[in-house]
């Protein structure tokens, strides 16, 4: 759990009252889950007939713990590439939209929105600004949570955590290279 979110274990059932009249009550071992928001209640027998009753293409943050897929927020485009659905949510640092899944499957599909623009960028995209290496688009698409992810290289190059060969002109990681990897060039 984050560090915004309290954890709460008594066995017995917990009731988290959210305003006046909203709350979240489940009972004891998961059974009995209960929700009010305004005027309505939605009860369930079970934690898993909640969880199952869920609708995931209105969640905001989606983890496929079994495929180790994020998906924070929306971004869908059309056959020609032409914004059809867009909703940022909150993940580590900033409201994004990221796809773990298109990066790693459909490269041509959006992966990532920073938070302070609407530029949408696809595995393709963090291919080319990276030399079209697979391992350094990974550590820089894992790595953004709300930057774009040239700036985030940039601070890379600055601070000598990432490296570009003068010899060869691969990137590698900096911080404990004598030499490229790639071709032995030293002093790069």
């Amino acid at each position: 759990m984050g560090r915004k979110y309290k954890e709460i274990k008594n066995g017995r059932g917990t009731t988290l009252q959210i305003n006046q009249n909203d709350y979240i009550s489940i009972g004891r071992d998961g059974e009995d889950v209960m929700l009010r928001c305004k005027d309505k209640v939605l009860a369930f027998q079970t934690w898993e007939q909640f969880v199952g009753a869920a609708d995931p293409s209105k969640c905001s943050y989606k983890y496929d713990y079994q495929k180790g897929n994020v998906v924070i927020g929306i971004c869908i485009v059309d056959g020609d590439g032409i914004l059809q659905e867009f909703k940022r949510a909150y993940y580590r640092q900033g409201w994004i939209f990221k796809n773990s899944y298109a990066f790693k499957n459909e490269p041509q599909k959006p992966c990532y929105v920073p938070e302070l623009s609407n530029t949408i960028y696809t595995r393709e995209d963090f291919l080319s600004m990276c030399n079209g290496q697979a391992d350094i688009a990974e550590i820089v698409f894992e790595a953004v949570d709300w930057q774009h992810p040239e700036t985030y290289l940039d601070e890379q190059y600055a601070t000598g955590e990432m490296t570009i060969c003068g010899v060869c002109g691969k990137i590698f990681l900096g911080y404990e290279a004598e030499s490229c990897p790639y071709c032995g060039a030293n002093g790069t």
